[in-house]
């Protein structure tokens, strides 16, 4: 009697995590033979498992550097066309239940697109949370359960520490991403200037695992996933102001978003005369009426006048600003006067520069720009010069003075704040079963792999070998050997047991050695640069696996 024993090896390297998840079950049972042609009676396969466990198993699923359709392009971003694997089900929408802190299905969806506010797509959701380790999982016994009862299934992401391992993506426009962000989640479309970031990561050693949702951000995704440690923090979260110490300062009035530019006058009190602002800077009308300094639709603003200045007689001109909160003058680039900081009107010249201009050409202007930024209270902006053309005499500027002036209304940055979603997802409810789901005998469903599919009815034998957190460079553990399968899972439930076998293995494993009080490695781990990697340093390096097949 003949007996096949299959190796199956599990690694970074398999086909399953580099050439795209969504194929894992492209073939079917049909394809294959358990019994070689030359065999008349076959018996169980004997298939021992041999798996790494090093670091690498708990980066992104999805990596946007991946082809993962086999179309000979890389997919960036998310694609509504790939079926992206993971714990949600790609065809079903979510929401989110903030009181047992999980998604919960709602409906089927042909599209993947939600169908009501407040619903997320379980195909974006895997895009953005799945690691490589919770495919591993789902593939080979439907996932890690952080609940498992007779009744009830709920399946949770690995631990992701708050370092390099942690990922992000982001999302700007229809334009630029080429889909509709608010047909997959609750998120409105950025505001202009700004983007969505999400981060997957843990917040604390053996914490809840995270989808971080930071909306309407100025911001780009490596500036929080990929910068100085730690990662995926609160430090992009704005409060909608638009500047960062003092009012006015120079830096702030970049990123700001535009709303619209007509004629105007480079003095006035109260707001800019040719329209009114809320809180985004959106027009309201054609004038403020009736004019309260203190509404909130006529506070946090930022007004830039732009022109082009004509210069008859060379010479030096010298430019005084005035304004609450802050006003500042740009020619050519230099700034040339400012006054930061909040104060009333004073109309006076004591904040002023000079600088040398040529005179003009009919095709060449000397570039002009007058900020005036508002906060909170009175709003009042001017601007005075003297020089050569002036006689020398202060003078407050006439719109007469420049070519093709036009005024720009900035609104604040909008606010910019993290909602927490915790990434674990409720399966096998009925009516809503997973298409992975098998029913036990008490009527339950549960998410099942390679491992009940085969082994719950010994139609296969299975053993584990992994490797080692103790001897992380030389070969690994027989975590399991050769047999049945059905040791590990309740035949009425389905739930697992208590068995440490192959499932409790796998379920055990996470990165080790992380430290939040330094984000990093302790395990006498860090820059060795004396000698090779020695067994018990680094323990989440070292990932032997053809010692392990030897």
């Amino acid at each position: 009697m003949y007996k096949r024993i299959i190796l199956l090896f599990i690694s970074l390297t398999t086909a399953l995590l580099s050439t795209g998840i969504p194929n894992v079950n492209a073939a079917n049972k049909a394809d294959y033979s358990l019994i070689p042609p030359f065999v008349s009676a076959g018996v169980p396969p004997l298939v021992m498992l041999v798996m790494g466990r090093n670091h690498k198993l708990y980066y992104e699923a999805y990596n946007d550097a991946s082809d993962l359709d086999d179309d000979g392009k890389l997919d960036v971003g998310y694609n509504p066309t790939i079926d992206y694997y993971g714990y949600f089900d790609s065809y079903k929408v979510y929401t989110y239940n903030s009181s047992t802190h999980r998604f919960e299905p709602v409906d089927f969806t042909s599209d993947k697109k939600v169908l009501a506010a407040g619903q997320w797509s379980g195909d974006f959701l895997n895009y953005l949370t799945m690691s490589r380790m919770d495919c591993i999982r789902k593939v080979l016994y439907g996932g890690y359960r952080s609940t498992d009862t007779a009744t009830e299934t709920v399946l949770q992401r690995a631990y992701i520490p708050q370092d390099a391992h942690s990922w992000g993506k982001e999302y700007e426009s229809i334009s630029r991403d080429g889909y509709d962000i608010t047909k997959y989640t609750p998120l409105s479309l950025p505001k202009p200037g700004t983007r969505h970031l999400f981060a997957s990561t843990t917040l604390s050693d053996n914490g809840d695992p995270l989808l971080r949702v930071l909306p309407d951000n100025t911001h780009r995704i490596w500036e929080w996933v990929a910068k100085e440690r730690p990662v995926c923090d609160n430090s992009l979260e704005t409060d909608g102001s638009f500047y960062s110490g003092s009012p006015g300062d120079h830096n702030a009035y970049e990123n700001m978003v535009l709303t619209y530019a007509t004629p105007a006058y480079l003095h006035g009190d109260g707001p800019p005369v040719n329209g009114r602002i809320d809180g985004y800077g959106n027009p309201y009308g054609d004038h403020y009426d009736p004019y309260d300094a203190n509404a909130d639709d006529q506070n946090h603003y930022l007004t830039i006048f732009t022109g082009e200045l004509k210069i008859t007689t060379p010479g030096l001109y010298t430019f005084a600003v005035d304004g609450d909160d802050a006003v500042e003058l740009i020619i050519d680039g230099t700034v040339v006067a400012g006054w930061y900081g909040g104060h009333g009107k004073c109309a006076c010249t004591t904040h002023n520069g000079s600088i040398y201009l040529t005179p003009s050409s009919v095709l060449i202007h000397h570039q002009l720009e007058f900020r005036h930024q508002e906060n909170v209270g009175g709003d009042n902006y001017y601007l005075s010069w003297k020089g050569p053309d002036s006689g020398n005499k202060w003078e407050i500027v006439p719109a007469s003075v420049y070519q093709g002036l036009t005024q720009t209304v900035y609104a604040k940055s909008p606010s910019s704040h993290i909602t927490d979603y915790q990434i674990r997802v409720q399966v096998g409810v009925a009516g809503l079963q997973e298409s992975n789901c098998k029913q036990y005998p008490n009527g339950s469903f549960k998410p099942v792999g390679l491992l009940q599919r085969n082994g719950e009815s010994d139609r296969m034998m299975f053993g584990l070998i992994t490797g080692s957190y103790a001897k992380n460079t030389s070969g690994g553990v027989l975590r399991k050997n050769i047999g049945s399968i059905t040791d590990e899972i309740d035949p009425t439930t389905g739930e697992f047991t208590a068995v440490n076998g192959i499932i409790q293995t796998i379920n055990n494993f996470r990165i080790v050695c992380f430290d939040y009080s330094n984000y990093s490695y302790d395990c006498d781990c860090g820059w060795i640069t004396t000698h090779p990697l020695e067994e018990g340093q680094c323990r989440m390096w070292g990932n032997p696996i053809a010692e392990m097949m030897y």
